[in-house]
């Protein structure tokens, strides 16, 4: 989008506590819950409720995109509170999609279990992500409303959807703004 087009985010436009932020979310067990809530924290290492400790800060491009190594294939990945699943190309054990209506979406036969490296948009630092793929179909046929199993098809890009967001605090290291994590950009947990 043109620079022109472009929204500043608005946590940077706060007198205090503008370098970034932290979002909070429970554990959610396989196959879902009625709900989650949790925390939006404003800054990061500014006051004692946003101090940062036991994370792993991966530095992001210019796009905000960070790479994601799995089954073999590499990704340029990013974090998205805004998507309800994980969004990736079918790694080589071949997930299978579900059937029309729901195409796009996977339904394996049962919840597959992943592992996936994630690297800084430098190549390093890296870490190993846990991850899971339920039947779409199945998870939406009961009363829940957040699943940390969700997934679909995407494209050349791994879109760390909201279930990556449970059990994790995750931070967002604002551009050009210093914390104790480091200088933004960058997410980090």
């Amino acid at each position: 989008m043109a620079l022109a087009a472009q929204v500043e985010n608005p946590v940077a436009l706060l007198p205090v506590d503008h370098n970034g932020l932290a979002l909070e979310l429970p554990s959610v067990a396989s196959g879902g819950a009625l709900s989650a809530e949790g925390q939006l924290v404003l800054g990061i290492g500014t006051r004692a409720n946003n101090a940062a400790a036991g994370v792993t800060t991966y530095p992001v491009d210019g796009t905000g995109e960070f790479t994601t190594t799995l089954a073999g294939a590499t990704y340029g990945a990013f974090l998205d509170t805004g998507s309800n699943g994980l969004f990736f190309g079918s790694p080589t054990t071949a997930l299978p999609e579900c059937a029309s209506p729901d195409t796009g979406w996977y339904c394996p036969s049962a919840t597959e279990t992943f592992s996936a490296v994630n690297a800084g948009a430098t190549g390093s630092p890296t870490g190993t992500v846990s991850f899971q793929i339920g039947d779409f179909e199945a998870l939406l046929s009961s009363n829940n409303n957040a699943f940390p199993d969700l997934g679909g098809s995407g494209d050349t890009n791994f879109d760390w959807g909201l279930p990556f967001h449970f059990g994790r605090k995750v931070y967002v290291g604002l551009e050009g703004q210093s914390s104790p994590l480091g200088t933004g950009p960058f997410f980090a947990y």
